[in-house]
């Protein structure tokens, strides 16, 4: 709908004496005419802030006189206009974050344009223009809320195209003035660059008719759902899903061991997700990670490619083999009374139950030893 380096918003915020810029993960600019000495991210104040968010890359011009600053970031269409515009360098996206993934923060401003800024008489330009997205495409899917959604309009606004996905979907978008487009060939992305917005009022999650562009995208942001569909919402390929509760890493082990086809869908702390992942015996397997507490832009990796860390709690999708749909499912109890039943030996049984994935080798052995009525398995 715009083109690229398209100017989206003016505003102009003014200087204070209390502008120390010393913050090294973010910039603001504050409504307020006052600051106290602990602002150390804000740059301008009484700024005649935007009455909309923006959403999608964009390019912040900082103009100060002859002095310019350049920021590139990623709009926030969840920001609330309000008293304050964060940008922020994270992706953590808070109601009063303007923009994140920015490349400037307070601290990187010319320390001789912050003693301007210092002046009262200092007055800020900033420019907020459509900046190039994705090298792979965009593909935002949005899930509308009840009732009027803020974030409909400034998505819309930075998409290249707007589809819905359902009866409903369409029906808001026509009453919002907006005429949804139709996907080419079942759903290829936009040109390099491009950003598709898809827009949903009802149930599905799956790909359906998205499937082709969820496969091509460079990136995908999902707003508006929990974070246990915000996973599932970014996968390309449709498969039997199953929420696994919370519980041990040998639950999750046998839940995905007896149900080979279908994705699991769980939530551990960061530092706990690679090893849990590693006892699921689905080395190939696609892997969608996100944030429990920001899951809109989750990233699709698999296991070698997987990197976080720290303690926060994410949620994660791994994908199932569709290939094993058809294959019946073990019954273990089954297995080892056969077993059994053929003379072989408790312990033997027990050695080959522990290889399994999400069997250690005392619960195979008391396993074991349950169904053989207690005679010694070594």
């Amino acid at each position: 709908m715009t083109g690229t380096e398209a100017v989206l918003q003016r505003f102009i915020a003014r200087g204070h004496p209390a502008i120390r810029a010393s913050h090294a993960k973010t910039l603001e600019f504050t409504a307020d005419p006052q600051i106290g000495e602990r602002a150390t991210c804000v740059v301008g104040v009484a700024a005649e802030l935007p009455a909309v968010a923006v959403a999608g890359p964009i390019r912040l011009t900082l103009q100060v006189g002859d002095h310019c600053l350049e920021c590139t970031a990623v709009g926030n269409s969840g920001w609330l206009p309000g008293s304050s515009a964060v940008i922020r360098r994270s992706d953590n996206r808070l109601p009063d974050t303007f923009a994140t993934d920015a490349d400037l923060v307070a601290s990187r401003i010319p320390r001789e344009l912050v003693q301007i800024l210092r002046s009262v008489d200092t007055e800020l330009t900033v420019t907020v223009r459509r900046a190039a997205g994705a090298a792979g495409g965009t593909l935002v899917r949005l899930r509308l809320a009840i009732g009027a959604d803020p974030r409909l309009l400034p998505e819309a606004t930075a998409a290249d195209l707007v589809v819905a996905e359902d009866p409903v979907a369409r029906a808001r978008l026509v009453a919002a003035g907006l005429a949804p487009g139709r996907l080419a060939g079942g759903g290829t992305l936009l040109a390099a660059g491009g950003r598709l917005l898809a827009v949903s009022a009802m149930a599905p999650v799956g790909p359906g008719s998205l499937g082709q562009a969820l496969a091509a995208a460079g990136a995908v942001e999902v707003l508006g759902f929990p974070a246990e569909l915000a996973v599932s919402a970014a996968a390309a390929a449709d498969s039997p899903t199953i929420t696994v509760p919370s519980g041990s890493a040998r639950t999750v082990a046998e839940l995905a061991a007896a149900n080979p086809a279908a994705a699991l869908v769980l939530r551990c702390p960061a530092d706990e997700l690679a090893g849990l992942l590693s006892r699921l015996d689905r080395p190939e397997a696609s892997v969608i990670v996100a944030p429990v507490e920001n899951p809109e832009r989750p990233v699709r990796t698999n296991l070698a490619g997987l990197a976080v860390s720290g303690r926060d709690e994410l949620v994660c999708r791994v994908a199932g083999n569709p290939a094993a749909a058809g294959l019946p499912a073990t019954d273990p109890a089954r297995l080892v009374r056969e077993l059994l039943a053929q003379s072989v030996t408790p312990r033997t049984i027990a050695l080959a139950l522990a290889a399994l994935p999400g069997w250690s080798r005392r619960s195979a052995y008391q396993f074991v030893l349950s169904l053989s009525g207690g005679e010694s398995a070594d």
